[in-house]
């Protein structure tokens, strides 16, 4: 391939950060400026003070399922496309995405986050 064939990418990449550079620089400009006070910056709370952190703890299972749900999007999107370019070895992905289907459902289960 030659470096011409990249010229549309580049200039389709270029386009769309010129566009946000200019939303950017336009909002700024014509925006509405408000000012800070201590009243303003105090959270809202239905009218009652603020109690506690406002941070709270999650459990670790949580990450860990995020993370896997992750992992099996990824396999995923890249499993779709090599299915079709490899027509021929449908069966074959048809059996590695089921057993990434039940594996992810395992994990994602009660069974193993206990």
């Amino acid at each position: 391939m030659q470096i011409a064939d990249y010229y549309p990418i580049l200039v389709q990449i270029s386009l769309a950060a010129s566009i946000g550079a200019v939303v950017l620089v336009a909002s700024h400009i014509f925006g509405q400026r408000g000012t800070d006070t201590a009243i303003k910056n105090t959270p809202y709370e239905c009218g009652m003070l603020a109690e506690g952190s406002g941070h709270a703890r999650f459990a670790v299972k949580f990450y860990v399922t995020a993370m896997l749900f992750i992992l099996f999007d990824i396999e995923v999107v890249f499993l779709i496309p090599w299915v079709l370019v490899f027509r021929e070895f449908w069966r074959q992905a048809c059996r590695f995405f089921c057993l990434f289907s039940f594996s992810f459902s395992f994990s994602c289960s009660d069974f193993s986050t206990n």
